[in-house]
């Protein structure tokens, strides 16, 4: 009979065991052994994807006087928190880090990931400069400097830089996507979907991860495509005028199309925002005439009850027929939320009362 235990889970536990003794035992300051083992301790947990478990082990091992420790907690304190969306966080410990060690390109290059994940841009990439500017082939340096170039859309040298990392650590999951971005980016889409589908394939836990769902449904949008290329049109096709039927529901316009592979839907534009305009004066005549105009079209119109946009009560689109007798009536539906069945009118529903 095959046991349910996992052999990494049972030595985390017992890593968990330790670590909690020795805190118990420790004074306000736990010495090197203890601090040793929550750091193994957050790497294992890191390894497994328990981000949040393993940033709250790399804190524990912050506590040491050890500076060596405590420089290799600090940084997994950093890339724990990024992946937990702790940006404000990761950027201070960062910041620290680079104070302690300000020659170390390893720190200068989780310091730009940290500036990077904050939206400072151009600052994380002076820090990847730097840092690759101490060590030249670092592989998360080269990685911020894809990205980098990316975002400029320079695609090439993006590449070149991002291949580079891949070289120098195949088992970073973050390049793989890298890569598989700026392939997507490139329209080269089967490569790109070999790339991301290494980067699921070097998640910890692919089978239940919402980002390893994600990315399976990004390689099937990606491989739907076939060897076609996008926004590619037959030859002399490009002074040919072609005519596209559509509609106009609830100031959207709507055409039917198909995507891909997939069955004919309707694909709307996005409707233009409402102004309301400053009072004026009335005026005589026609402009008059048109100002009341434009009140009765108004008062006749009001909401849809399912999805509250204005709908049209004037228009047959908004009628239906009854269920029971051919008569009409207001179904106060636009015609996107028009339920398929016909409601009954007033004079039936009363009847089967």
């Amino acid at each position: 009979m095959r046991s349910g235990f996992r052999p990494s889970a049972v030595f985390a536990a017992a890593l968990s065991a330790a670590a909690a003794g020795l805190v118990i035992h420790a004074d306000a300051t736990p010495p090197s052994q203890a601090a040793d083992v929550q750091l193994q301790l957050g790497t294992m947990l890191s390894a497994e994807g328990r981000y949040i478990e393993a940033l709250e082990a790399f804190q524990n091992a912050l506590k040491t006087t050890d500076t060596s420790l405590q420089r290799n907690a600090r940084a997994g304190v950093i890339t724990s928190a990024l992946r937990v969306a702790e940006f404000d966080m990761a950027r201070r410990e960062a910041e620290s880090l680079v104070k302690i060690a300000p020659r170390d390109a390893g720190a200068l290059s989780l310091y730009g990931d940290a500036l990077w994940a904050s939206g400072l841009f151009e600052e994380a990439e002076a820090r990847y400069k730097d840092a690759l500017a101490l060590q030249s082939d670092l592989p998360r340096g080269l990685h911020g400097m894809a990205r980098s170039l990316l975002a400029r859309n320079q695609l090439d040298d993006a590449m070149v830089q991002a291949q580079a990392a891949l070289r120098l650590s195949p088992r970073d999951l973050e390049i793989h996507h890298t890569v598989g971005a700026i392939y997507e980016r490139m329209h080269r889409f089967e490569e790109a979907a070999v790339a991301y589908g290494n980067y699921v394939n070097l998640l910890p836990n692919k089978d239940t991860s919402e980002k390893a769902a994600w990315s399976r449904a990004e390689i099937r949008f990606l491989r739907s495509f076939a060897q076609r290329v996008p926004f590619q049109a037959d030859p002399g096709t490009d002074d040919m005028v072609f005519t596209v039927d559509f509609r106009t529901v609830n100031e959207k316009v709507v055409v039917r199309a198909r995507v891909n592979d997939s069955g004919p839907q309707d694909l709307s534009s996005t409707p233009a925002p409402r102004t309301r305009s400053s009072p004026r004066s009335p005026r005589v005549g026609l402009a008059s005439r048109r100002s009341r105009t434009r009140s009765a079209r108004a008062s006749a119109r009001r909401d849809c009850a399912a999805c509250s946009s204005l709908a049209s009560t004037r228009s047959n689109s908004g009628r239906s027929n009854c269920a029971t007798c051919p008569s009409s009536s207001r179904a106060r539906r636009c015609a996107i939320c028009r339920p398929a069945k016909p409601k009954a009118c007033r004079r039936c529903r009363s009847a089967t009362r």
